[in-house]
């Protein structure tokens, strides 16, 4: 039999308590090597309920699920309610929005809470809340889905499409042109673009779109040269 590959561990961390709060993940830590994560937070908060105040994002959305307890929200439609023990929200702030939140029992309130940089084309985009029970959280097995697919099942609230940046490994000029080589990843599309000067606002798009294959990928410029030329690879 074959051995089954392991994976190092590449950093180990038991974060910065503040009350009941415990962040795990920061942007200037492990979110540099885990975009578009930036935060990850745990809470458990043992005693007399509360109220939040309303407070405001925007670009950002955040995973919340509640491993214990229940936990009170407030949306931008003034809608309240309980998100009792295994239920899961999505909060997609967009262009910005304001919501808040609390515990309404005394006991013991666990969970954790993960936020995500928004992709540019949604920084600016529609606000959206979504606070799903457990008994609608999809399970394959002994795993809970709670964003994206998994097996068989898919949650409803939100698919995750992870945007590797592509790494350049070479660039070849020739009479015909410029081709620029990269390690591509399948199911994402890659499309070439450049600018002449790096003071034009826009860059140019050569279309069409690649689509990955899980292997190196060549991009070419064919199009006649000017005295310098700069190069992007965008994938979507």
């Amino acid at each position: 039999m074959g051995r089954t590959p392991v994976r190092q561990i590449a950093r180990r961390t038991r974060g910065r308590t503040l009350g009941p709060a415990t962040r795990l993940m920061s942007p200037s830590d492990f979110g540099e090597i885990l975009k578009p994560f930036v935060f990850l937070d745990l809470f458990d908060h043992e005693g007399a309920p509360f109220d939040g105040p309303l407070h405001p994002h925007s670009g950002i959305a955040t995973l919340t699920y509640i491993a214990e307890g229940g936990v009170t929200f407030i949306d931008p439609d003034n809608h309240r309610g309980t998100l009792w023990a295994g239920g899961v929200e999505w909060m997609q702030a967009g262009r910005g929005m304001w919501h808040g939140g609390g515990l309404d029992k005394t006991g013991r309130t666990r969970g954790f809470q993960l936020w995500l940089a928004l992709p540019p084309e949604l920084e600016s985009g529609p606000t959206i809340s979504i606070y799903q029970a457990r008994e609608d959280v999809p399970q394959e097995g002994l795993a809970r889905v709670l964003l994206g697919s998994y097996g068989s099942a898919t949650s409803a609230i939100a698919t995750l499409r992870i945007l590797v940046q592509p790494t350049l490994t070479g660039i070849n000029m020739t009479a015909a042109g410029t081709a620029l080589s990269f390690p591509s990843v399948a199911g994402l599309n890659y499309i070439l673009e450049y600018k002449n000067s790096l003071n034009d606002l826009p860059w140019t798009t050569l279309p069409p779109p690649v689509p990955g294959t899980g292997s190196p990928l060549v991009l070419q410029d064919t199009n006649a040269l000017s005295a310098s030329r700069f190069y992007r690879v965008r994938c979507e």
